[in-house]
């Protein structure tokens, strides 16, 4: 392992520790993932507490979702992370956690209001589009984001009844975004 891989290991590491002490992920909820090179991405294993990873228990796989390296079997819903990247060429990493205030939003049947607050209107382009409801770690739930985080605009999109997924050049980027759209 080289040491760019190595630092991309420690980096999903960190932000899964920082979500997870800001209760966005909780047990063994969320997923994270970050690209490697052409055909290899980095992404959190299932099963395990994101708060406690180490860089040897980060999976790799390649862009069609099989497993290259790693003692864990990758998240389920590493489609979700795939069809971002398919979608958005110009991002290098993912975020998926469930920010329990956007969470209850939709369990309530709510949309989040059109430009409330300056970081929505600045970091958002004034809104923060929903999926529609797909079961966690289904191919439903992959496609059922590939319309809103497609556009440029959208580096975020709420999964009703379920969570965020948030897309950066960097997982320090993706994470940001989570924290200022649960913020919101």
């Amino acid at each position: 392992m080289n040491q760019m891989e190595w630092n991309l290991r420690k980096d999903i590491c960190e932000v899964a520790r920082r979500l997870y002490a800001a209760g966005f992920m909780t047990g063994s909820d969320g997923n994270l993932s970050t690209i490697l090179g052409p055909d290899e991405v980095l992404v959190t294993p299932s099963r395990l507490c994101k708060g406690f990873l180490t860089p040897e228990q980060i999976v790799k796989i390649d862009r069609q979702g099989n497993q290259l390296a790693g003692d864990y079997p990758p998240t389920v819903e590493v489609a979700m992370h795939l069809a971002a990247y398919e979608e958005r060429p110009d991002i290098c990493s993912v975020a998926h956690c469930h920010p329990p205030i956007l969470v209850a939003f939709t369990v309530a049947g709510l949309h989040l209001p059109s430009s409330i607050l300056p970081e929505v209107e600045v970091m958002f382009g004034g809104r923060i589009p929903m999926a529609p409801y797909a079961t966690p770690g289904s191919p439903d739930l992959a496609n059922s984001i590939r319309e809103s985080i497609r556009k440029p605009e959208n580096s975020v999109v709420l999964l009703d009844h379920h969570g965020l997924l948030a897309v950066g050049r960097d997982i320090y980027q993706s994470a940001i975004r989570v924290e200022h759209a649960e913020a919101a």
